[in-house]
């Protein structure tokens, strides 16, 4: 059994040359964060997540026409030294962006997808493009989800933290009669994404009871009957859909 140097100089072992033995240290402290948020359309999740550029340097794969979202962002000025983007519209485009982060990663603190859903249907479409039948058999629907979980891992694993945006979908549990919000995704992957993940939030609405006509956008990352959502941190309960309240509250800006 070899060994290795730690980062306070201590010596600790690699298992069969390859496994090493750990011990936490302050590096421990600059972990990536892997998030996801889920709500349903015009809910604010891209102005919430561009949010992120006013902090910090982002990469932006997106494919739901997000381009007037960025344009349009109330404070632009802000945004636009830290932010670079790409629009995907196929699959090929999807794998060509995974190309160019996955060699460029250090340049970005984080990487956003948006969406994850409308991949999803890029999958989808792909597979459908490749098939002599009109309707996907139960084995490509298993490709689409496999294919779905290989790019959730792939981005989830890069160096950078990384934010996963999706549609919601409702899915109705015919024993109890309870409606709860998931991802959009395809099979299991709607159930399951959260456990790639170190944060989800399901984005929603509420009206203002001190304006009547005006809404209250919040992120909830409390899981509930209601929705999928989680928060390994055990940091974030019911969050103002506000970036920069989100990174200090998770430490990663004063």
């Amino acid at each position: 059994m070899t060994t290795q140097s730690t980062p306070s100089g201590a010596a600790l072992p690699m298992i069969g040359g390859t496994l090493q033995i750990k011990r936490p240290s302050k590096a421990t402290k600059d972990l990536k964060i892997k998030m996801g948020i889920h709500g349903r359309s015009g809910v604010g999740k891209t102005r919430f997540a561009l949010g992120l550029a006013k902090h910090k340097k982002v990469f932006l794969i997106f494919s739901e026409k997000s381009e007037t979202s960025i344009v349009r962002y109330p404070e632009f000025d802000l945004i636009e030294k830290n932010l670079e983007y790409v629009e995907v519209n196929s699959w090929l485009d999807v794998k060509l962006a995974f190309d160019y982060v996955t060699v460029n990663q250090q340049k970005y603190d984080w990487i956003i997808i948006d969406s994850t859903t409308d991949v999803n249907k890029r999958v989808i479409e792909d597979i459908t493009e490749n098939s002599k039948e009109e309707v996907l058999s139960m084995r490509q629907w298993g490709q689409v989800t496999a294919r779905m979980e290989r790019f959730v891992r792939y981005i989830r694993d890069l160096k950078t933290s990384v934010l996963f945006i999706c549609l919601s979908t409702a899915d109705k549990n015919d024993m109890t009669g309870n409606v709860c919000q998931y991802p959009s995704l395809t099979g299991r992957l709607k159930e399951e994404m959260p456990a790639y993940l170190d944060i989800n939030g399901y984005a929603y609405t509420v009206e203002d009871k001190n304006e009547p006509g005006k809404v209250q956008r919040a992120i909830q990352f409390v899981n509930t009957p209601g929705a999928i959502a989680k928060d390994r941190f055990d940091i974030l309960q019911y969050e103002p859909m506000d970036m920069t309240v989100i990174l200090k509250k998770l430490g990663m800006i004063e």
